[in-house]
C-alpha cells in the first residue's frame, strides 16, 4: 500500500520500517505486515489448513467413513501414547533417530514438548469416547435381549470397543506421564463434560444413560488407579505454588498487549510474533528465544488485529456454536454418540489455547481443523 494509506491505517507499522530501515526514505510502498515473507508463509500454512478442513467436509458423508476417520485418528494418539511412555523408561531416550535432550522426566511422544504432545491427546481422547459410546449403545439399548448383547462381543462391534476403551486408558497415562498440568486439568474436565452431555441428552433413555455413565465412570477410576501406581509425583510437584510465581506468563502477556495497543486493528502481520515481540520485551528467558506468546489468542490478535482476529475466530466460533446447537437437536443416538466427543474435543482445545500455543504448532492445527469439520460433518450427516 501506498506509505501515506499505511500511515493512517498503522502508524507503528511506518514508525518501525522509519527506525530500522535503512532505505526507509526511497521506499514509496510498504506492507501492514512487518515482515511479508513471515506472514505469506503462516498465510499459506493456514489456508492448507481451512483446505483439509473444506475436502473433510464434502467428502465424509458417509457414517462409516465417519467412524473410519475417526478409528484412524484415534489409533495415531494410541501410537503416540504408546511410543512416549516406552521412550519415557528407556535409559537413552530419542524421538524417533534423534536423541532425545529436552522433558527428560516426561512423555512427549513424537513431540519435543510436552504440553504439545498433551495437547495433541488432549484432541484425540473424546473422539475415542465418542467411538465408546457409539458402541456402547449398542450393547445398553432398550428392547435388546442379553442373547443378542452377548452375542456381539464376538464381532466387530466388541473389537471396536476395546479398541477405544485401551486408547482412551493408555492417551490418558500418556497425559498424566507428560506432567502437563493443564493436560491434566483439562483431562479431569473431559470426564466431566462427558458425564454431563451423557445425562443431559441422553434423559429421555434412561437405560442408555445408565451404560454410558458407568463406562465414564469405571474409565476414570481406572485412569486414576493407574496413575497413582506408575506415580505422579513430579506432575503434583508442577502444581506447586512456588513454581506458578516464578513463571514470567502473566509478565510477557503484559508485553504482548503492548503490541496490541500500537498494533490495534490490522496487527503486525501473521506470523511475525517472534519479530516484533523483542521490541517490546522486558521480561526474558534465559537460553531462549520466544517466539510465541503462550497463548494463542492474544498471539492472533497481535498478529491480525481486531479486524483479522474476528474474521479468524469469528469462523471458528461459528462452525463451533452451529455444530453443538445442531447435535443438541439431533434424535439420532449414533450421530449423537459420534460427533458429541468432537464437540468436547473442540472446547477442550480452545480452552487449553488460554495458556499455550497448541494452534500454532502444525500437527495440532491440523489435527483441529480435521476435528471441527468432521465434528461439522457428523451433525450434518443424513442417511441418503
Amino acid at each position: 500500500l501506498p506509505k501515506l494509506m499505511v500511515s493512517v491505517l498503522s502508524p507503528r507499522t511506518v514508525a518501525l520500517h522509519q527506525q530500522f530501515s535503512p532505505r526507509f526514505a526511497d521506499l514509496k510502498f510498504f506492507s501492514l505486515s512487518l515482515v511479508r515473507s513471515q506472514t505469506l508463509g503462516e498465510a499459506l500454512r493456514l489456508f492448507s489448513f481451512t483446505l483439509i478442513a473444506f475436502l473433510v467436509v464434502k467428502t465424509i458423508t458417509h457414517r462409516r467413513q465417519i467412524q473410519r476417520m475417526m478409528t484412524v485418528i484415534v489409533a495415531m494418539g494410541l501410537f503416540e501414547a504408546l511410543y512416549g511412555i516406552f521412550e519415557l523408561y528407556q535409559k537413552n531416550p530419542r524421538v524417533f533417530i534423534y536423541r532425545k535432550i529436552f522433558n527428560l522426566d516426561s512423555a512427549t511422544g513424537t513431540f519435543i514438548n510436552r504440553n504439545h504432545f498433551s495437547g495433541y491427546l488432549e484432541m484425540i481422547i473424546p473422539l475415542a469416547l465418542s467411538l465408546a459410546i457409539f458402541r456402547l449403545d449398542f450393547f445398553g439399548g432398550p428392547g435388546r435381549k442379553w442373547r443378542d448383547r452377548l452375542s456381539a462381543w464376538t464381532g466387530s462391534t466388541a473389537a471396536l470397543l476395546v479398541f477405544a476403551s485401551v486408547a482412551l486408558v493408555m492417551m490418558s497415562l500418556g497425559i498424566i506421564l507428560s506432567n502437563s498440568r493443564s493436560g491434566v486439568f483439562l483431562l479431569v474436565l473431559t470426564f466431566v463434560i462427558g458425564l454431563e452431555l451423557t445425562a443431559f441428552h441422553f434423559s429421555q433413555a434412561r437405560s442408555r444413560q445408565i451404560w454410558l455413565r458407568r463406562f465414564l465412570v469405571a474409565s476414570f477410576a481406572l485412569i486414576t488407579v493407574l496413575a497413582l501406581y506408575v506415580g505422579i509425583d513430579a506432575m503434583l510437584g508442577r502444581f506447586a505454588h512456588d513454581n506458578l510465581l516464578h513463571e514470567g506468563r502473566p509478565r510477557m502477556w503484559g508485553n504482548v498487549l503492548s503490541i496490541i495497543r500500537d498494533f490495534p486493528f490490522f496487527g503486525t502481520g501473521l506470523g511475525t510474533f517472534a519479530s516484533a515481540y523483542p521490541i517490546y520485551a522486558t521480561v526474558k528467558f534465559e537460553g531462549m528465544v520466544l517466539v510465541h506468546a503462550h497463548n494463542d489468542y492474544l498471539e492472533y490478535l497481535s498478529e491480525l488485529g481486531l479486524v483479522g482476529f474476528l474474521l479468524l475466530a469469528g469462523l471458528v466460533f461459528y462452525v463451533t456454536v452451529d455444530s453443538f446447537r445442531t447435535w443438541s437437536k439431533r434424535r439420532n443416538p449414533e450421530i449423537r454418540g459420534l460427533a458429541m466427543g468432537g464437540i468436547i474435543s473442540i472446547f477442550i482445545i480452545l480452552v487449553h489455547s488460554l495458556t499455550d500455543f497448541n494452534l500454532h504448532i502444525p500437527a495440532n492445527a491440523l489435527l483441529f481443523s480435521v476435528v471441527l469439520a468432521l465434528t461439522y460433518a457428523t451433525v450434518y450427516h443424513r442417511k441418503s
